[in-house]
């Protein structure tokens, strides 16, 4: 696999350039600089949180543990790496540079974070600096100009076939431990001991995951962002919810699966209706397709496993039009995109980018869901759980790679009101005729029960903060 990413290589790099050649142009820099970094501290101790790399450094090259250290890029001319290597014996000291990438770069060696100043621009006025606060040195502090990062943001959704490499690396990693945590919960493991098979599987630590992994049995599959891990097994675990990911050189795979036991087959069919339309949606995806149709297409099929499955009487077109099938499906068919950084860059993609000015926005309809509900970042629903999002990653990266970034709004105004009322008095209850009795009390209330598409954003009226928040 080395082989092939350092055939791949050369190619994504020159990428970056190109990017970066633009970007700077529109924000009238020189210069652009990457800080990889500095650990922070836990307040009042000397605990150190887990170092997270600067995802801008880490998509120039595999380098995830060089705090301290800093890219520079000048367009017509070779990047440099200052790369931290300290004289330490209290902790690991970063391997030297190697690799297929390093050719590519001119390295110098810094043995204090001061040092990294000589090896720096000298007028920063001309620098685009990319990092966060505490990397500053003398003189010398991240701006990160919104131009420069507006256009690098939006075109890192689009995947070089480097990248698509990495991640697909990192989802077989993911599969395999995914395959050893079905296994644990087959032979009716803890949450706990499903989380450690998954580790042991994997081969990284807790801190080395893209994110910290959802292991739920029965209820607590409803909370959406569930990470106690319960250390007892239940009497009867009759469904099991796993939502983990691996990393490879800082590239993430992002896997959700949901699992039934043989005692829960009205469930199982469930299972089994979701895969299908997954799996006919993966094939669906094809280089030029407009994202937006699949996306529809998903709604209209999902709403229709909904009526088969007797969840509601409607029909797909109703549902879909109605908004009840954002009730069950509020993010979109690709959730966010993994990569480099796992989530919320993304978010771009729904933002109207104007390439003039090198500046974004949200849609009025989104900027008004954004500021009543903050970045909402919980759709962890039935299909959403079910929706394998990293293997091969073609629901997400790979469809950046078709020309069409544009989205459907999130609605996530609608899917809030509906998942609120969906996990109430979760516990006890068979899923599914919880979730029946959900969506026939929401059709019953309001009619119809959430505005139409075209509609709501037209009607919805003005609220205040302290309105909006009562409303919740």
């Amino acid at each position: 696999m080395s082989d092939l990413l350092a055939k791949l290589y050369p190619d994504h790099l020159a990428t970056l350039k190109q990017r970066a050649d633009t970007a700077l142009q529109r924000g009238q820099r020189e210069h652009l600089v990457i800080a990889a970094g500095t650990p922070r501290y836990q307040l009042f101790d000397d605990r150190p949180y887990p170092f997270a790399v600067n995802p801008h450094f880490k998509h120039w090259l595999p380098v995830t543990k060089a705090p301290g250290s800093w890219l520079v890029y000048t367009p017509g001319q070779r990047p440099k790496l200052i790369y931290l290597q300290p004289h330490d014996y209290w902790h690991v000291v970063p391997d030297a540079p190697a690799g297929y990438w390093v050719e590519h770069f001119d390295i110098a060696i810094i043995r204090e974070p001061a040092e990294a100043r000589a090896h720096l621009p000298k007028d920063t006025a001309h620098c685009a600096i990319l990092g966060e606060d505490n990397a500053a040195l003398d003189g010398f502090a991240p701006n990160n100009p919104e131009a420069v990062l507006n256009y690098l943001h939006y075109h890192r959704a689009y995947k070089t076939d480097y990248e698509l490499g990495m991640m697909r690396v990192a989802s077989k990693l993911g599969a395999r431990a995914h395959r050893a945590a079905e296994a644990a919960y087959r032979i009716g493991a803890s949450e706990y001991d499903i989380n450690t098979a998954y580790l042991n599987a994997v081969h990284e630590t807790e801190n080395e995951l893209p994110y910290t992994n959802i292991i739920a049995l029965n209820q607590h599959g409803a909370v959406l962002h569930y990470m106690e891990l319960n250390r007892a097994p239940p009497a009867h675990a009759d469904s099991f919810l796993i939502d983990a990911g691996a990393n490879f050189h800082g590239y993430a795979a992002d896997i959700t699966r949901t699992y039934a036991s043989a005692q829960a087959p009205e469930f199982q069919a469930l299972i089994d209706a979701v895969d299908g339309a997954q799996q006919g949606f993966v094939s669906g995806v094809q280089k030029g397709k407009n994202y937006s149709e699949l996306h529809l297409q998903a709604h209209h099929v999902l709403a229709g496993i909904l009526k088969d499955q007797g969840f509601i009487r409607m029909s797909p077109e109703s549902a879909v039009e109605s908004g009840v099938s954002s009730v069950f499906y509020p993010h979109g068919l690709g959730h966010r995109p993994a990569g480099a950084r796992r989530r919320r860059v993304s978010e771009r993609r729904h933002r109207r980018y104007d390439p003039e000015t090198g500046r974004s926005s949200l849609p009025a309809s989104d900027a008004h869901d954004q500021a009543a509900h903050g970045n909402d970042d919980r759709t962890g629903h039935l299909f959403h759980r079910h929706a394998a999002r990293g293997v091969e990653d073609k629901t997400a990266g790979a469809r950046h790679r078709l020309g069409q970034s544009r989205a459907l709004p999130p609605l996530r105004r609608r899917a809030h009101r509906g998942r609120r009322r969906l996990h109430r008095g979760c516990a006890g209850e068979p899923y599914a005729r919880r979730i029946r009795a959900v969506v026939r009390r929401h059709i019953s209330e309001s009619q119809p029960p959430f505005g139409s598409f075209r509609q709501r954003d037209a009607h919805r009226p003005a609220t205040t903060p302290s309105s909006e928040s009562r409303m919740r």
